[in-house]
């Protein structure tokens, strides 16, 4: 009887480990295999004009926005509270202007893309990861 409930327990603990195995391989391959895809598509939906397009509206707005943060910084150190707040809603304008442009080349450049490959392009592109090629 003992060794007859040690049996099961050994099986179940090894069925348990294999399902474990079997998942974390499954997992592996498919985030392998969509980002395979991912790079797929993105190469061929990203053309080099419109890359260009887009580099050449987002660099002005990313130097004025700097130049805004600048401007920030030393009303801060100045106290000067209502130029700060000023400052921050323009430096909010031209975030929000960045971001509709990025929405706009995310719908000209991904709307060929599969669904779930499209979810994961926007999300790349909205994080930010645009503004470091920019520089």
């Amino acid at each position: 009887m003992e060794n007859k409930k040690l049996l099961i327990l050994v099986v179940v603990l090894s069925l348990i480990v294999a399902m474990g195995i079997g998942f974390g391989i499954g997992r592996i391959v498919t985030i392998r295999r969509a980002s395979r895809i991912f790079a797929h598509f993105t190469r061929e939906q990203m053309l080099r004009p419109e890359i260009e397009e887009y580099r050449a509206v987002m660099e002005p707005l990313i130097q004025e926005k700097q130049k805004l943060v600048e401007l920030l910084c030393m009303a801060i150190e100045r106290e000067d509270s209502l130029f700060a707040y000023r400052v921050a809603g323009e430096i909010a304008e031209v975030q929000n202007e960045m971001l509709m442009h990025t929405v706009q080349h995310l719908l000209r450049t991904g709307g060929h893309l599969p669904p779930e490959v499209r979810r994961d392009f926007i999300g790349f592109m909205l994080r930010g990861k645009q503004n470091r090629r920019l520089r």
